[in-house]
């Protein structure tokens, strides 16, 4: 199993039932929706204590109710148990961190060099002072030179995800349902950088006058002797000292806010247990994304087409990488390199520490076909009976109709 642990462990149903069902003209979309209801009433919830732990016993059940109320939980941070599963839980995640560091490194310059430097260094090569484009976003927004607001939900959303990112290591829910610290991080980064180099494919293509102010003609800020190589290689922009232009379609700042939106509500299910402050988080983070386009172009930043473009590249690039990451590929590569690239005394580290539950054969992952799996095995179905299932079930797990839910 990959160290990286890019999948979803759900647990098994208490009481799955075990007897053969045929698999004929009986076989009823009804049925169907009966084997789906039952994979997605999989609820327990698992907590495994230090002494299970240290005993290798297995992990214990808790109830949803503990996990949780917000009281109870103040109540438990208090006790010395807690601070010492905190330490195992954080020295589980050092040990999986030093295991991605290899191909995290890599990336991680990437952004702050290549999307922070260089990329943005060629675009400002490029540019030239021209008057703005027409843009129906300036038409209907005035002009606010002062972008203090943008860079304000800007942060708050990055240190939102920060804090939502650390949450694995604070409090052992997330780590129970298969998800890590460092686990989400590089889901992160995997999306940043691939957007990034999009976005410098982007804004490289085709040079269009910076609309900001200091992109003008006549700005005094604006660099008009050129580049040196060394510059082009080391100069990094500051706002206000020595800002940038020609870098934008599509918009940087709204690409990472929605991103990272996107990513922390996709996984706020894993990570935070209780429901009011999961719903919380998610209005903060989408009222950050909505907000921001206003601000970005009343400064002038960007235009409009950059604000569109960027809203739904993160989604679809996300919705991409996550098929990526169930591809027969990427487990390939996830397997080589922790066979070949991580030490074995990582290895053994992990396997030991693991926290995740131990399940039986029937884990499950968010994939319809480890569904269909589930469902073929559990229920005594032939193998070729798969595609009728697989058929069925896609059609009813679509259908929101009244009739459904009665069935359900």
């Amino acid at each position: 199993r990959p160290t990286g642990r890019n999948r979803t462990v759900a647990p098994i149903h208490a009481h799955a039932p075990r007897s053969p069902l045929p698999v004929d003209a009986s076989l009823t979309p009804a049925i169907v929706i009966k084997m789906a209801r039952d994979i997605e009433l999989q609820s327990l919830v698992f907590n495994a204590d230090s002494n299970s732990e240290d005993q290798g016993e297995g992990p214990t059940v808790a109830s949803n109710d503990d996990e949780n109320d917000l009281s109870k939980a103040l109540e438990i941070i208090l006790t010395p148990e807690y601070w010492e599963r905190l330490w195992k839980r954080a020295l589980y995640e050092i040990a999986l961190l030093v295991a991605n560091l290899p191909h995290l490194v890599p990336k991680i310059f990437l952004l702050k060099w290549g999307a922070m430097v260089l990329f943005r260094n060629l675009a400002y090569v490029r540019h030239e002072q021209r008057p703005r484009l027409r843009d129906l976003g300036f038409d209907l927004i005035p002009e606010n030179t002062d972008d203090t607001l943008s860079e304000i939900f800007l942060f708050v959303n990055t240190y939102l995800t920060l804090a939502l990112v650390f949450m694995p290591i604070v409090t052992s829910y997330a780590h129970n349902h298969g998800m890590f610290t460092v686990n989400i991080f590089n889901k992160i980064i995997n999306l940043l950088c691939v957007g990034h180099i999009l976005r410098f494919f982007t804004f490289i293509s085709t040079s269009l006058p910076g609309p900001a102010p200091h992109c003008q003609e006549g700005a005094p800020l604006y660099k008009h002797d050129g580049f040196t190589l060394h510059e082009i290689l080391t100069r990094r922009s500051r706002v206000n000292i020595d800002p940038n232009c020609g870098d934008l379609i599509f918009s940087g700042h709204m690409f990472q806010n929605t991103t990272l939106c996107i990513i922390m509500i996709a996984n706020l299910h894993l990570l935070v247990p209780h429901k009011m402050l999961r719903r919380l988080i998610a209005y903060m983070l989408v009222v950050t994304v909505i907000v921001q386009p206003y601000f970005i172009i009343a400064a002038r930043n960007h235009y409009s087409v950059d604000v569109v473009v960027s809203t739904y590249v993160a989604p679809m690039l996300w919705w991409a990488m996550e098929g990526f990451y169930t591809t027969s590929f990427y487990f390939r590569c996830a397997t080589w390199w922790a066979t070949f690239c991580v030490p074995k005394y990582i290895q053994d580290y992990l396997k030991r520490h693991d926290p995740t539950p131990q399940c039986d054969k029937h884990l499950l992952s968010e994939s319809l076909s480890k569904e269909l799996d589930y469902l073929v095995d559990t229920y005594g179905i032939e193998n070729d009976a798969a595609q009728k299932f697989k058929d069925l079930l896609l059609a009813e797990k679509r259908s929101s109709s009244n009739e459904s839910k009665r069935n359900l």
